[in-house]
């Protein structure tokens, strides 16, 4: 019951934000680059071994996150992948003022942490902007698209694994991940992608069908690469911000991966396009 109040309460605050306008979502997206950011930099630090600079990094994050904003908007000419090499030399100069050992694996972990939070969560602005990137225009459907298929896998992916799951997928990681529930989440994702596709015209039947197996695909991805994660750091969950599900990280590891899978789909698809 809390896990699924707790749920319901996340998906009206992401939904509501897409639909009350871009500065509502992109504001929410920044608040969970922040809380994310620092989550990952209290986890990390409980090894005792690994130090990366939390401020550092959450500073570089939302950095990174405006300047894809700005470009997504047409506010500003230069693309992320301009902005990042200047913020990851920012992070080396600044671990040379910190005197702390093991300096290489501090600025690993703060430019890792960066691009596997601040990235992809910064990615989902250019889908709010697709297809008219031209005109830069706001146009929640792609990413409202892309989170119902996102849900709908991690929900009959965890229903069918709990009712019909035997075949253990990567006991070393995830005791309770399924081959079944996986199974369960992709076809229930593909239907949700047909749904989808009678309503949106965004894109044909067999485009939402790819998008939704891209999310399936990788979503699973996100959540193993998760599990090993903590498994590294002996860790159950990664917070308690979320009742029932643990921390921001554990909630959103499925979009980390996912979220820039689709965007290069969705890239792919304009070059041929054009």
């Amino acid at each position: 019951m809390l896990r699924g109040i707790t749920g319901l309460l996340y998906v009206a605050i992401l939904v509501g934000s897409l639909l009350l306008g871009p500065y509502f979502f992109y504001s929410i997206l920044l608040l969970l680059a922040v809380l994310s950011l620092n989550e990952f930099a209290n986890i990390v630090k409980k090894s005792e071994i690994i130090l990366p600079s939390k401020w550092i990094m959450i500073i570089t994050g939302v950095l990174l996150f405006l300047s894809v904003v700005l470009h997504a908007t047409g506010y500003w000419q230069l693309t992320p992948f301009h902005v990042l090499p200047a913020l990851i030399v920012i992070i080396l100069v600044m671990e040379l003022f910190k005197n702390k050992k093991h300096p290489i694996i501090n600025t690993a972990v703060t430019v890792f942490g960066v691009v596997y939070i601040a990235l992809p969560l910064s990615l989902l602005n250019y889908l709010s902007v697709y297809p008219a990137n031209s005109v830069h225009e706001y146009t929640p459907g792609l990413v409202l698209g892309f989170f119902i298929l996102l849900w709908t896998y991690d929900t009959f992916a965890f229903l069918t694994g709990m009712s019909m799951g035997k075949n253990l997928m990567f006991e070393r990681l995830s005791p309770k991940k399924t081959w079944e529930g996986a199974l369960g989440g992709f076809l229930f994702t593909l239907l949700s992608a047909y749904l989808i596709s009678l309503f949106s015209g965004l894109f044909s039947l067999l485009q939402w069908l790819i998008i939704g197996a891209i999310i399936a695909l990788f979503a699973t991805f996100g959540d193993l690469i998760e599990s090993m994660f903590k498994r590294s750091l002996h860790l159950k969950d990664s917070g308690k911000v979320l009742p029932g599900h643990g921390g921001l990280l554990d909630r959103l590891d499925s979009v980390f991966v996912a979220a820039p899978a689709v965007y290069i789909y969705i890239e792919i698809i304009k070059i041929f396009m054009s």
